[in-house]
C-alpha cells in the first residue's frame, strides 16, 4: 500500500490503522501477487488504502484496509525519519 501511495500520491505513507484479513497461507520463497489501491483520499494528510496479495494469479490470501497519514518527502526529511539515501531512492517519484 506504501508503494501505490508513493506512486499515485506522490507522498510517504505512515500506517495510523490496519485491519488485516489473512485467508490462505503464504511461504516464504513462493512467488505472489500483490495490488494497492487508494480508496479515499479523507483530507490534506490522510488517506485510506486498500491491499491485496494473490497467489497462483488468482487465489487471495491476505486482505488489508488502513488508514495513513500522509506526508511529503521534504517533512520527512525535516523530522529525519527515514534516512536521506532511502528518499533518493525514489528517484523522481517524491519531490525532496
Amino acid at each position: 500500500m506504501n508503494w501505490s501511495a508513493i506512486y499515485n500520491l506522490r507522498h510517504i505513507v505512515m500506517t495510523k490503522t490496519m485491519t488485516v484479513d489473512f485467508f490462505k497461507p503464504v511461504y516464504v520463497g513462493e512467488e505472489l501477487g500483490v495490488e494497492g489501491r487508494v480508496i479515499e483520499q479523507a483530507g490534506k494528510r490522510e488517506v485510506i488504502m486498500e491491499g491485496q496479495i494473490y497467489k497462483n494469479d488468482d487465489i487471495l490470501c491476505v486482505q488489508a484496509r488502513g488508514t495513513f497519514a500522509m506526508f511529503t518527502a521534504k517533512a520527512v526529511k525535516k523530522m529525519n525519519i527515514m534516512p536521506p539515501e532511502v528518499l533518493e531512492g525514489f528517484g523522481g517519484l517524491l519531490e525532496l
